[in-house]
């Protein structure tokens, strides 16, 4: 029986996928990355004249913390240790936000909320000026 919820989480990370290729970042997804694969791996790899992000794709129907799993922090420090982690996280009615990755159990809704937008974690990505703080 296929999980329902790898399911959607996977069309998510292609949605991502998509949405960011088409504004000129090339995208790589990382299939089993949530799995428990001995060789730690981010949802999503995105490249752009050698810089270089994992994302960790998480979604929810409303803006809410999301709790992370020690084994999945471990994962993800050992990642950022080779290269910038971000979270991008999609809630319904809003949209995709991303927030980086720093070493917390929880991310914090409002950090969500206060997180970059596509079009800015684009910007960040292509070093062009955003309006935010990072």
């Amino acid at each position: 029986m296929v999980n329902r919820y790898k399911q959607k989480g996977s069309a998510k990370e292609r949605i991502l996928r998509d949405k960011l290729y088409n504004r000129g970042l090339l995208v790589f997804r990382i299939a089993g990355s949530g799995s428990t694969r001995k060789i730690p791996a981010t949802d999503l790899i995105v490249v752009y004249k050698g810089k270089t992000i994992g994302l960790e794709v998480k979604s929810a129907q409303k803006l809410r913390n999301f709790r992370i799993s020690d084994t999945q922090i471990a994962k993800l420090i050992e990642i950022s240790k080779h290269l910038e982690v971000w979270f991008a996280v999609y809630i319904k009615g809003i949209g995709w936000k991303f927030v980086r990755f720093e070493g917390c159990r929880v991310i914090n809704k409002y950090d969500i909320e206060k997180g970059l937008n596509i079009d800015q974690f684009v910007s960040y990505i292509k070093n062009e000026r955003i309006l935010n703080n990072i």
